[in-house]
């Protein structure tokens, strides 16, 4: 019996068994051998199905390998469920079917088009019909991303692209995640004839990574859905290094607590106890700290976030505190470390945890719990954003200190104050709370000003952070270059000689006459001292107001309030509640009687008209005196 173990020999020894097949099965088939030849490469089906089933939890990561945005996928693999059916025509009509082999590919082609495709499984079951149902592994390496061209499949593309719509001023710092639909495709390479040694069924799965080189001769696509994950990365700050060498941290501590009256209610009856962070720094003297803080809750992924704080004194030493609550659903461990990065070699206080606890108050009893109200609105919750603007002095030399400004605006879009703080290079810090005004639908806005002590040149580059929102984050920067040129000395004279004025009145002297006298030239005059530069007093800067004269006017209703060196600020003063007087109510007018209602007489009775009395004919006896005449005559 001739055996093709050879994929290439099984195609071409496909002519010969053809006929064996057609006189073992007994039947005369009276084919042209061109028809025959061009059939024996296509086998025709009654039927074929594909069906997928999403995994629920498959995930695909989206990474950052530069820090400026999303641009790669994060090695790994997505799993999901199919099916595979594929019924051939088999009778005495047609030529017998065979299904040769089978494969899922990435994305949607039929024909000569799915050669070469990224393949997540290749089988060859040599079976007249075919039904199979497994799972698939799709590796993320067999999704193409473009670099400098074009994709071959737009699927890796367009996922990153969707993370990089989320991008902010500071990169991919900001973890977002949506659903993702890949299509697939079943591909089945059928023939006429096989042998009957290779018939029993044999399955051979293909590596990893491997690909599709067979014929498509049927093909069926679905899709299946895979959650993309755009991981952030760590926001780089600016350093803020002490210009004081003296100035140093001496001591980091981490503390994790919980306290009786700050619980969370997830559910109905169901009370967690919230978890406090604080990290104390102490320093040699007032200034600047900055550190790293990782916490875990359960089994949640880890956070780190890079935090900046501001070292005062507290009675004879000075320290900077950081405080940061952390909510639970669950009873579960709460984990956080620290690490100082003011400093080179900074110190580290390495893992501590506590246990949040979730317990039923009143002992499990729900009787004074308050009923849910399915249609009440959902909370929305804080947005806030912000713009900083760096400007220097106007109209001051640029060779003399002076003074820079640093404003901000934060927008809200729910009313109360706003927390903020300002820290720039060169040591400086700034911090409180502003009022917020109604500006828009939803929007309202806090302004402010510092001013900033130019010395030196320096590129001085500020962040402005929202301490409203939780977990706190930088809403704003901005970087500006402050110049500051030195003053050329005084030249001790000129290094060019002044060309004498041409005389072009005088007329020349003669040969032979006298000689001109000499003059002795004056001596010349001293240079004049140069004017002493006095630097003009700082612009007066008045928020809300108006500057006149030197001094800040506010208007109607407001209350100036100083907020720098020369910078004013006017706050929206509020109005003395005005006593109402309520007006006395209307008296109370008694209603008419009501008219009595007339009652309307009985009719009077009709009474019928008397019948006229008969007439009777009078009687007469003038018809009998002519009788008699009659008889007379």
């Amino acid at each position: 019996m001739l055996k093709l173990s050879d994929w290439s020999t099984r195609r071409a020894g496909r002519c010969l068994l053809v006929p064996a097949l057609a006189l073992a099965a007994g039947t005369a088939l009276s084919v042209p051998d061109t028809a025959l030849a061009g059939s024996l490469d296509k086998a025709k089906i009654k039927s074929m199905s594909f069906t997928t089933q999403s995994i629920v939890g498959e995930t695909i990561h989206v990474i950052s390998t530069d820090k400026k945005k999303w641009n790669a996928l994060k090695p790994g693999s997505v799993k999901f469920k199919g099916h595979m059916k594929i019924d051939t025509k088999s009778s005495l009509v047609y030529i017998p079917g065979w299904v040769e082999a089978v494969g899922v590919l990435l994305g949607i082609c039929e024909g000569s088009s799915c050669l070469n495709k990224p393949a997540m499984w290749v089988g060859t079951p040599l079976t007249k019909d075919y039904d199979n149902k497994r799972t698939f592994t799709l590796q993320t390496s067999q999704i193409p991303v473009s670099t400098n061209g074009i994709a071959t499949m737009p699927y890796g593309d367009q996922m990153i692209a969707e993370c990089n719509k989320h991008l902010t001023y500071l990169g991919p710092t900001e973890k977002h995640q949506f659903t993702y639909a890949i299509p697939a495709t079943f591909a089945a390479d059928t023939i006429t004839a096989v042998s009957v040694d290779d018939s029993g069924g044999i399955l051979e799965d293909s590596v990893s990574g491997g690909v599709w080189n067979f014929s498509a001769d049927h093909s069926r696509s679905a899709h299946f859905t895979v959650k993309v994950v755009c991981d952030p990365v760590e926001p780089e700050v600016a350093e803020d290094v002490p210009d004081d060498p003296n100035y140093a941290v001496s001591d980091v501590n981490l503390f994790l607590s919980t306290y009786v009256n700050q619980v969370t209610k997830p559910s109905i009856g169901t009370e967690c106890k919230k978890g406090r962070i604080l990290v104390r720094h102490k320093t040699t003297k007032e200034g600047p700290v900055k550190f790293r803080l990782w916490t875990k809750l359960g089994n949640q992924p880890t956070q780190v976030e890079v935090v900046e704080a501001w070292s005062s004194k507290h009675g004879s030493e000075y320290k900077a505190e950081f405080a940061k609550w952390i909510e639970t659903s669950k009873t579960q461990k709460l984990h956080a470390k620290v690490k100082d990065l003011t400093q080179t070699n900074g110190q580290e206080v390495g893992w501590k945890d506590i246990t949040l606890k979730c317990s039923a108050p009143g002992g499990m009893g729900l009787a004074n719990q308050p009923t849910p109200q399915p249609d009440a609105p959902t909370p929305v919750p804080l947005e806030v954003t912000g713009e900083v603007t760096l400007a220097d002095q106007a109209g001051v030399p640029k060779d003399k200190p002076r003074t820079g400004q640093a404003m901000f605006k934060i927008w809200a879009n729910k009313p109360g104050p706003t927390d903020y703080r300002l820290v720039c290079t060169g040591g400086r810090f700034w911090g409180g709370t502003l009022p917020t005004y109604k500006v828009g639908d939803k929007k309202y806005q806090a302004a402010g000003v510092q001013i900033l002590q130019i010395t030196k040149q320096e590129t001085i580059s500020c962040t402005l952070w929202s301490e409203s929102l939780s977990p706190k984050r930088v809403i704003a920067a901005a970087s500006k270059l402050f110049p500051m040129s030195e003053v050329n000395p005084t030249a001790g004279g000129n290094t060019i000689a002044d060309k004498p004025r041409p005389t072009h009145d005088t007329p020349s002297a003669k040969p032979n006459a006298r000689p001109n006298v000499i003059v002795t030239p004056k001596p010349p005059k001293r240079p004049a001292k140069p004017a002493i530069k006095v630097a003009p007093k700082p612009k007066l800067v008045c928020i809300n107001g108006k500057v006149s004269r030197g001094n800040c006017f506010c208007p109607a209703r407001t209350k100036k309030k100083k907020i720098g060196p020369n910078a004013y600020r006017c706050d929206r003063a509020i109005a003395k509640p005005q006593r109402v007087i309520p007006k006395a109510p209307p008296k109370r007018v008694r209603p008419t009687a009501r008219p009595k209602r007339i009652v309307p007489t009985a009719l009077p009775k009709r009474v019928p008209p008397k019948a006229a009395p008969k007439r009777t004919a009078p009687k007469t006896a003038r018809p009998v005196m002519r009788r008699l005449k009659r008889n007379v005559r």
